[in-house]
């Protein structure tokens, strides 16, 4: 129910995340009814709703929260969008109006198997940094040897390489924003023995949503990215059909399947198994890997940038330190690099990009 404005009290942590990000209330809007739209909902939010949160006149419905919280990567009570509820006292012989104040997005849980259910997916996340290579190659062993690109731990389809170097200009660039939803989005019971302990009984939703709120890296931004939905290489050219997604989409499902395979592949505390599909549950449901339909993929550049003066030759790394990243941590790799994403959350620009 809307306050009066003279009863309102301003929402500045929803203000400043905003700020921060360098958007308008109507570039939030839109981002957010981008958001919704991938997720198979129907938004219609504008800036002004966005101005009446932050000015706390209304309080954002469940699904607004949501979207708000995956849209700036933090948790609803970050946004300060936690609503409190009264509950009465749990200790016996508490007077009837002894109340306790309880925050929706933190619940309270003295389980130790939820700690330990922690404890555990945050050991495996730093196995899965620190064996990154060796994981990928044994993982690419499970796969037809033509896909394989050498002993990298790579996989690529062979019509997918140019035999020589290609004019970018050469490739034919095409949006289709309208696409379906992938079949598997990480979200699946199939991945849930991979998704620790929210709560008793109660597992995280995402992969993406545990590695925010354990793992916690210093850049996490659930940004709009383009998803790659066709590829067709010729001899000179070819096209390259993308839709939406977001940023976390693919980590839900690659990091996901990146933490199964080290559940499935290490041993004696870092040796790493011969490769067997046993225990690949969320690998076996994803199939080929070149199918892009079936999960939502994020296309990358990666610049191999020479740096040379007179006498020499020299190359620029990028060493991805595991402490400040939510993805690919520990591997060094060739800068610049990046996935493809907007240049605006703005939707009449995204035809243009």
């Amino acid at each position: 129910m809307p306050r009066r404005s003279g009863d309102a009290l301003p929402n500045v942590a929803l203000y400043n995340l905003r700020d921060v990000r360098g958007e308008t209330q109507e570039q939030t809007a839109a981002a957010l009814n981008e958001l919704a739209r991938v997720r198979g909902e129907s938004t219609a939010i504008t800036g002004n709703h966005v101005s009446r949160w932050e000015r706390g006149i209304v309080h954002p419905s469940r699904l607004h929260c949501q979207l708000l919280a995956e849209h700036f990567g933090v948790t609803i009570a970050e946004l300060g969008l936690a609503r409190q509820r009264i509950a009465p006292s749990p200790h016996l012989g508490a007077p009837n109006d002894d109340l306790l104040l309880i925050e929706d997005e933190k619940p309270l849980d003295g389980d130790p198997r939820v700690r330990q259910s922690q404890r555990d997916w945050l050991q495996i996340r730093r196995l899965v940094n620190s064996h990154h290579l060796r994981l990928a190659q044994t993982a690419a062993q499970l796969y037809p040897e033509p896909w394989r690109l050498g002993t990298t731990g790579l996989l690529a389809r062979p019509d997918w390489i140019w035999p020589h170097p290609v004019d970018l200009g050469t490739v034919e660039l095409t949006y289709q924003p309208n696409e379906l939803r992938p079949p598997i989005d990480g979200s699946e019971d199939v991945t849930g023995h991979v998704r620790p302990l929210r709560a008793s009984g109660l597992r995280y939703q995402r992969y993406s949503h545990a590695i925010r709120d354990l793992a916690q890296p210093r850049l996490f931004e659930n940004r709009l990215s383009w998803r790659l939905l066709d590829v067709a290489l010729g001899e000179s050219g070819g096209k390259l059909r993308f839709g939406n997604m977001n940023y976390f989409d693919a980590m839900d499902t690659c990091e996901a399947v990146a933490h199964e395979t080290a559940v499935t592949h290490l041993v004696n505390g870092g040796e790493v198994a011969p490769p067997s599909w046993r225990g690949l549950r969320l690998r076996r449901a994803l199939g080929d890997p070149f199918d892009l339909g079936r999960r939502a993929v994020l296309l990358s550049i990666n610049t191999l940038t020479i740096r040379r003066d007179r006498n020499s030759a020299s190359v620029v790394l990028h060493n991805r330190n595991a402490a400040n990243v939510a993805t690919s941590g520990g591997i060094i790799g060739v800068m610049p690099a990046g996935v493809f994403q907007p240049s605006t959350v703005r939707a009449g620009d995204h035809m243009g990009d």
